[in-house]
């Protein structure tokens, strides 16, 4: 029997079957999910092995941390942006 660890999905976490899996990743963009043969394999994998954290597991994936900083602009842009569209919904409702 497979089992399946989805990392990044709707909802995180390892799952028995292909179809509870792809529930959680089936359209979601960036998800990020493996199939394993066994439970024990699965769970090591989710849950983490000695030795192993989420830095490394983020090298694995090619993923490049973001910094305080980077996620503070983010942010902020994000921020600018919902006022932006704010602004523009009043505008038009006002015309």
């Amino acid at each position: 029997m497979a089992w399946y660890v989805v990392h990044v999905g709707r909802q995180t976490g390892v799952f028995s079957s292909w179809g509870d899996c792809h529930a959680q990743v089936d359209g979601f963009s960036g998800a990020c999910y493996k199939k394993y043969r066994t439970k024990e394999e699965a769970f090591s994998a989710f849950y983490g092995q000695p030795g192993t954290n989420v830095a490394s597991a983020a090298k694995n994936l090619n993923l490049i941390p973001l910094s305080r900083r980077d996620v503070v602009l983010v942010v902020l842009c994000a921020m600018l942006v919902v006022q932006a569209l704010a602004i523009v919904y009043l505008i038009k409702k006002l015309m």
